[in-house]
C-alpha cells in the first residue's frame, strides 16, 4: 500500500470513527439497560437461582457501559476498539455461564448469540471490516472454548456450530456491505467538500477553504504563542491584460501564478485564490521578517518569468504586489487580513511590483 493510499485509508477510518461513534455509544448504553432487564427474565425462568446470575448480568452491563464511556470521554481509537473486543468477549462468556446456572437447558440460549450478531453492526459501526472480523469471531469461538474446557457440561456443541457459523457468514456479509456503503459515502462527501473548497481554475483552495484553515491556524498560533504571517498577493494590471488579450490570457496568468505560489510555499502553508486576481497565503511558524523574505522571493520569481499564452505572440511579462502582515497578540484572522490588505494597497499605490508591510492598528 503506497503512502497516498495509506493516508486516504487513515483519513477514512478517522472520519468513520468520528461520524459514527455517537451511534455506537448510544446502542451500547441501551444494550446495558437491556441486559439488566433480562435479569427479570432470569427471575421468571428460575426464581431459585436468579441471584446466581445477577453478578454476570452486571458484568455484561458494565462491559457495555465501559465501551460506551470510551466514546463519551474521547478515548483513543485503539483503546475504544480494544474495549469493544473485551465487551463482546464478556458477553460471549456470560451467556453460557448464565444458562449453566439457571439450569434451563442450553438450547434456549442460542437466540442470545444471534441477537449479538444483530447488534454488532451498530455497536462496531465506527470500525472497518478488517477490525470487525475479530469481534465476529469472538461470538462463536468463546462458547466452543468454554465447552471444550468443561465449563458448560452437556452443551450441544454440534447443534450450536451448525447454527452459529452460517450466522457468522451472514454477519460477515452484512459488515462487508456496511463497509462498502460507508466507503462510497465517505468518498462522495470528500469529493463534494473538495468541489466546495477548491478553485476550479487554479486548483488552489477558495476563499471558504482559506477562511476555515486560516481561523484554525490563528487559533493554534494564539494558543501556543507561536508566530504566524499572512501574504496578500495581487496581479498587477490584470484588467488591462484581459482587455487587450482576452479572458483566456488572463486565465493563463492566474494558473501560472498559482503554480508559482505552490512552488514557493511549504506543505504546512495555506495558499488560496480568494478573489478574481487576488491570492492569500497563511504562513504558520513564520515571523514578520521571514514573511517579507518569502514575499520578496515570490515577487522576484514572478517578475523574471514571462508567461507564454496562445492569446499573444510573445510571452506576457507580469508582476505582483504583495502585502504582508504578522499576527499580533489577540488579533483575529479578519484583523490579520485587513492589515495585509492595507499593506497591499500601499504596495499598489507606491508603483506596483512591490512588497509592503504596515503595523497592526489594534487587536481585532
Amino acid at each position: 500500500m503506497g503512502a497516498a493510499t495509506q493516508a486516504a485509508e487513515a483519513e477514512y477510518l478517522a472520519a468513520r470513527f468520528r461520524e459514527y461513534g455517537r451511534i455506537s455509544r448510544n446502542v451500547s448504553a441501551a444494550g446495558a439497560l437491556l441486559v439488566l432487564g433480562l435479569w427479570v427474565r432470569d427471575w421468571v425462568q428460575n426464581p431459585a437461582m436468579v441471584w446466581q446470575t445477577l453478578e454476570l448480568r452486571l458484568l455484561v452491563a458494565a462491559g457495555a457501559l465501559v465501551y460506551a464511556a470510551s466514546f463519551t470521554f474521547n478515548a483513543r481509537r485503539g483503546l475504544v476498539l480494544a474495549s469493544g473486543y473485551v465487551s463482546i468477549l464478556v458477553v460471549g462468556f456470560a451467556v453460557l455461564e448464565i444458562w449453566t446456572r439457571l439450569g434451563a437447558g442450553y438450547a434456549a440460549s442460542f437466540p442470545a448469540f444471534l441477537f449479538v450478531y444483530l447488534l454488532l453492526p451498530l455497536v462496531m459501526l465506527p470500525f472497518s471490516l478488517r477490525e470487525n472480523i475479530v469481534s465476529l469471531l469472538i461470538v462463536p469461538l468463546v462458547p466452543n472454548l468454554q465447552a471444550l474446557a468443561g465449563m458448560a457440561p452437556g452443551f450441544p456443541l454440534l447443534a450450536f456450530n451448525a447454527m452459529i457459523w452460517p450466522a457468522f457468514g451472514i454477519a460477515l456479509f452484512a459488515h462487508r456491505e456496511y463497509d462498502r456503503l460507508l466507503r462510497r459515502l465517505f468518498e462522495s462527501q470528500r469529493k463534494l467538500m473538495e468541489l466546495a473548497t477548491r478553485d476550479e481554475l487554479t486548483g488552489l483552495g477558495n476563499r471558504r477553504y482559506f477562511m476555515r484553515r486560516g481561523e484554525e491556524a490563528v487559533r493554534l498560533a494564539t494558543r501556543h504563542g507561536r508566530p504566524l504571517a499572512l501574504l496578500m498577493i495581487d496581479l498587477d494590471n490584470f484588467k488591462a491584460v484581459n482587455d487587450r488579450h482576452g479572458h483566456a490570457a488572463g486565465d493563463d496568468l492566474l494558473e501560472f501564478l498559482a503554480v508559482n505560489l505552490s512552488v514557493h510555499t511549504r506543505a504546512t502553508d495555506t495558499c488560496a485564490r480568494i478573489g478574481g486576481e487576488e491570492f492569500a497565503i497563511i504562513l504558520p511558524e513564520t515571523a514578520h521578517g521571514e514573511a517579507l523574505t518569502t514575499a520578496e522571493r515570490i515577487r522576484e520569481a514572478v517578475a523574471r518569468t514571462p508567461v507564454p499564452t496562445d492569446q499573444s505572440a510573445e510571452p506576457l511579462a507580469i508582476t505582483v504586489s504583495i502585502g504582508v502582515s504578522a499576527l499580533a497578540p489577540g488579533q483575529s484572522l479578519d484583523g490579520l487580513l485587513a492589515q495585509a490588505d492595507r499593506a497591499l494597497y500601499e504596495a499598489k499605490g507606491s508603483g506596483r511590483n512591490r512588497v509592503a508591510s504596515v503595523p497592526s492598528r489594534q487587536a481585532a
